[in-house]
């Protein structure tokens, strides 16, 4: 059986059409699932160049598709995201507004909901699309989600929902909104009703961002946040983040420099999390933070430095890995060079 690569390959060079689209869905699912897999970049530049992008938004906007079949489409789309160019490619196509329009008309299918909420995500990253998603009446949509859950619904869904949130707690513009519609609540029921740490973590993240907006900030919010640090262990946050995609390190950095001691050791443990991946490694030296992250092991409160400790502790492991495989593959290029 050939590989989606193979077949991608030997398509010819004009839109891709819907036959074809149909019989490729299975595979594209399957290959591009393994978010980094050898195939999985490949197989969305050859499937965009065909067309496959234009076809796909247009799939899930087709109300006279099958359910089902819009639902793949969904998945296909969230399955080449991952990269911000893709993201942006997509929002231009109009992906934002077909996709809130499945948030607010189809709030009984989950799946199709779950799969929209994936793409949705990687879009928030985005400060101007986080503030047209709300003008679009996505949080409005969002919310109601929360109430949908049962126990056929994995909570990986409310990691999906409670992410969207996360991501415009970010944006200064929209977190008196979210506060407004009663986000803070939904946050603290993933707290007491989900169990994974997945969803905890993410769900700190966001109250993190948005008590401190609060006139008389919840000292009960803050205790979550102190309860939170004292349960978890960053490294087994880090396991489970393992897989995570974001784009920018900037508003996990902006967190330490919060009036709350609380919020400020939730950045800083994000922190520690977030050194442990390569990729986010490169962003923080590409954002010019590796120096502030340094600077936060002489914080007043010994939480902070601890944090910011075990992350400088990763980069500087990491980085002296590095400069050491460097050497010696300059050292290995020159012994060649010089016994030729």
């Amino acid at each position: 059986m050939h590989t989606l690569s193979h077949h991608l390959r030997q398509a010819p060079e004009r839109p891709i059409d819907r036959l074809r689209t149909r019989s490729c869905v299975a595979q594209i699912a399957h290959t591009a699932r393994v978010n980094g897999g050898p195939d999985h970049e490949l197989n969305c530049v050859y499937f965009m160049q065909l067309g496959g992008l234009d076809f796909v938004l247009a799939s899930i906007a087709d109300t006279q598709l099958p359910s089902s079949f819009r639902t793949n489409m969904a998945l296909i789309l969230w399955f080449l995201g991952f990269s911000e160019i893709r993201f942006r490619v997509s929002l231009e196509k109009g992906g934002l507004p077909i996709l809130v329009d499945v948030l607010k008309n189809h709030q009984e299918d989950l799946d199709f909901c779950f799969n929209a909420l994936g793409t949705l995500w990687g879009y928030l990253d985005f400060e101007d699309v986080q503030r047209k998603s709300i003008e679009l009446g996505m949080l409005d949509a969002v919310l109601p989600l929360f109430d949908k859950g049962n126990d056929s619904v994995s909570e990986s869904f409310f990691a999906h929902i409670t992410g969207v949130i996360l991501c415009w707690s970010f944006n200064a513009q929209c977190r008196k909104t979210l506060l407004q519609k009663g986000a803070l609540e939904k946050l603290y029921w993933v707290l007491d009703n989900c169990s994974h740490i997945s969803e905890h973590y993410i769900a700190v993240l966001a109250i993190a961002q948005l008590l401190p907006e609060e006139a008389l900030p919840n000292n009960n919010g803050l205790q979550r946040l102190q309860t939170f640090l004292d349960n978890n262990n960053y490294m087994d946050v880090a396991l489970d983040q393992r897989s995570m995609v974001w784009l920018f390190m900037e508003p996990f950095v902006k967190m330490t420099d919060s009036r709350f001691v609380q919020v400020q050791r939730i950045g800083a443990f994000s922190l520690a999390v977030l050194m442990q991946k390569d990729e986010n490694r490169r962003k923080m030296v590409a954002e010019e933070y590796i120096e502030r992250l340094s600077c936060l092991r002489w914080s007043p409160d010994a939480t902070v430095r601890l944090f910011a400790q075990y992350a400088c502790d990763s980069w500087n492991t990491n980085n002296n890995s590095n400069n050491s495989n460097n050497s010696n593959n300059s050292n290995n290029s020159n012994n060649s060079n010089n016994s030729n």
